[in-house]
């Protein structure tokens, strides 16, 4: 199978990439040049940080596209489009702007409008190449401020959301739905909180928890509006074996799997594993609607935005169906316990984000 893969240097498509190697696919990969230095060196750079060899050990299977989800036809010259419509079985898309604090025209500029550029590519290929179909990465988090039960079927609930990433990939969904009805085959993928690999804890970007957890150690807050919340972890590894058991085995068109294990775990179990871990004080957990009475400082504030408050505590998020799926196809999820944790923990020590 040959893949055209956007988002090639982030979080799961980097660690896409190594995946589809191993299993000896095809990867075009399309990547950015930026001040970080060019498309092919930000590439290696983000698949070696998962595996040194990977790259050499393929070299023949795979090539770096420089191009940009926001221009049309993603910048990419007429022969490169040309050699994608000739070789391309499928398309994953996981560029993503995550940023849960940028302004809402720039979050588009990746999710909503770069979505309906590659959209666009899609049906060119899919009128004039061998394209099978378009996976579409999202995040189980368009679910917003939504009270309920959340799973595959979920979509427009009337939800609110709490950051601008929320919105414009709920908005990105919403386009992926219009574009099926054009005749594109469009699978959604909806992870949950990424977090690291299963047995050594690796990362490359501390985001979501763990800045909450930095948090924690630092004594900032007393009081956190963290009480009954649960959140809905996957390692990167497991998001990537699950998004590549469904690419090899899915025979059906137009789904959406929800990515993470059915069981959330307890943010309070979180920060008491890492308060013994880190050797912190346990801070007491309240309500939102509790917190919000407190008096805080604007940095106090500021933290509150970019944590806590993107942590639905009402909702259940529901990936039943999905795990039946992968339990079918000889997947299942570890759990997500202390054990885990302690690696997660371990390896932001060995990594210098925190300190024990």
């Amino acid at each position: 199978m040959t893949i055209f893969l956007t988002g090639s240097t982030g979080q799961i498509g980097s660690y896409l990439v190594k995946v589809l190697l191993d299993n000896g696919h095809k990867v075009f990969a399309l990547a950015r040049t930026s001040s970080d230095g060019s498309a092919r060196e930000r590439f290696v750079k983000a698949v070696s940080f998962w595996d040194d060899k990977v790259l050499k050990k393929n070299k023949n299977n795979f090539f770096v596209f420089d191009g940009d989800v926001t221009k049309k036809n993603l910048k990419l010259k007429k022969h490169e489009i040309d050699v994608i419509k000739k070789e391309v079985d499928c398309i994953i898309h996981a560029a993503a702007n995550i940023d849960p604090m940028q302004d809402l025209e720039a979050a588009r500029k990746i999710n909503l409008y770069g979505t309906r550029n590659i959209l666009e590519l899609s049906l060119q290929l899919l009128i004039a190449g061998k394209l099978e179909k378009v996976y579409h990465i999202s995040t189980a988090y368009i679910c917003g401020d939504y009270g309920g039960v959340f799973s595959e079927d979920s979509f427009d609930v009337e939800q609110k959301f709490n950051t601008t990433y929320e919105q414009t990939k709920f908005e990105g969904e919403k386009l992926v739905r219009e574009y099926r009805e054009k005749g594109l085959a469009v699978d959604i993928l909806r992870p949950g909180l990424v977090m690291g690999e299963t047995i050594t804890g690796k990362i490359n970007r501390f985001l979501n928890i763990y800045h909450l957890l930095h948090i924690c150690k630092n004594e900032v807050f007393g009081l956190w509006p963290l009480k009954d919340a649960f959140v809905s972890i996957v390692p990167v590894d497991c998001a990537v074996f699950a998004i590549y058991k469904i690419l090899i085995a899915d025979k059906l068109d137009n789904m959406t799997y929800n990515i993470f294990p059915n069981k959330s775990v307890k943010m309070g179990d979180i920060i008491k594993w890492g308060s013994k871990y880190f050797r912190f004080k346990m801070p007491g957990l309240i309500s939102v609607e509790e917190f919000l009475k407190t008096q805080t400082t604007p940095v106090q504030k500021m933290l509150f935005q970019k944590t806590a408050k993107i942590l639905n505590t009402k909702v259940k998020l529901d990936s039943k169906r999905t795990n039946s799926f992968l339990k079918k196809n000889d997947f299942n999820y570890p759990e997500m316990s202390k054990e885990y944790f302690s690696s997660i923990f371990k390896y932001c020590v060995e990594r210098g984000f925190m300190k024990k």
